[in-house]
């Protein structure tokens, strides 16, 4: 079997068992050393070198990010309320916290060019402020998406 076989079955084993993008995302962007500018996972360097797995988890990083930077704006907001959920705390508490303290930013991949960072940071935001100051987003696992009011006729675009 090839190294890069292997890995490939490590790592996408790895972010299957992951409930969804946005925490494939975080897993990922957390093995990230930025000082190094390499990606790191110490308990597979048994399977490959440091430069096979910085290729892969790279790959891996940039694949889930267009994935989450793809998203709609309820997809995106139904995604961050089930990672809120899954770390038990406030939905809209977090929301504000997110919004100063912009955590999301250390996701994006180091190789998106400035256009992409920012779109990513903008769509983020967006979502943020949704969560933030939504008085109806719940703790409650069976949250998926946010329901939003039905656009007024006379302002749909013909």
């Amino acid at each position: 079997m090839s190294v890069d076989y292997v890995l490939t079955n490590l790592v996408g084993r790895t972010l299957r068992q992951l409930a969804s993008p946005l925490e494939q995302l975080v897993y990922l962007s957390a093995l990230y050393d930025s000082l190094r500018g390499k990606y790191l996972h110490e308990g597979w360097l048994g399977v490959a070198s440091a430069e096979q797995l910085h290729e892969h988890l790279s790959r891996a990083h940039r694949q889930v990010f267009r994935e989450v930077a793809q998203s709609g704006i309820e997809e995106r907001c139904a995604l961050l309320l089930a990672y809120f959920h899954s770390l038990k705390e406030n939905p809209q508490e977090l929301g504000k916290r997110w919004l100063e303290t912009e955590p999301f930013r250390e996701m994006i991949p180091a190789v998106c060019n400035r256009v992409e960072r920012e779109f990513f940071t903008c769509q983020m935001r967006a979502a943020l402020e949704v969560i933030a100051r939504s008085p109806s987003v719940s703790l409650r696992p069976e949250v998926t998406a946010l329901q939003f009011p039905p656009l007024d006729p006379q302002l749909r675009l013909q």
